[in-house]
């Protein structure tokens, strides 16, 4: 762990995606959701854009100018070999999400 984010966003990785339990997946996603867009978590950007969430109180607290600013981060993680942000960029090709 720890290769492209910290321990701590590896878990909630885990928790979001790699797991097979909504309830945790659910509880993981609103608790942390907050926080890391507040912290400038790319990936929690694109994810709540995802997931409809990405409310305009969150796109006030994200130090990110642009949602575009955020994708660009999680572009460069997915060209560099990271297989989860390879999933979130081809999700944002598929659901449209890169028009936002």
């Amino acid at each position: 762990m720890g290769t492209y984010f910290s321990d701590v966003v590896d878990r909630a990785i885990e928790d979001l995606y790699y797991c097979c339990d909504n309830d945790k997946a659910k509880a993981a996603a609103y608790a942390m959701l907050y926080q890391a867009v507040s912290l400038g978590s790319a990936a929690a950007v694109l994810g709540a854009l995802r997931m409809d969430m990405l409310t305009p109180e969150l796109k006030e607290i994200m130090p990110f100018d642009s949602i575009k600013e955020a994708w660009d981060v999680i572009y460069e993680k997915a060209e560099n070999g990271c297989a989860f942000c390879q999933y979130m960029i081809g999700n944002t090709y598929y659901f449209l999400d890169i028009i936002e």
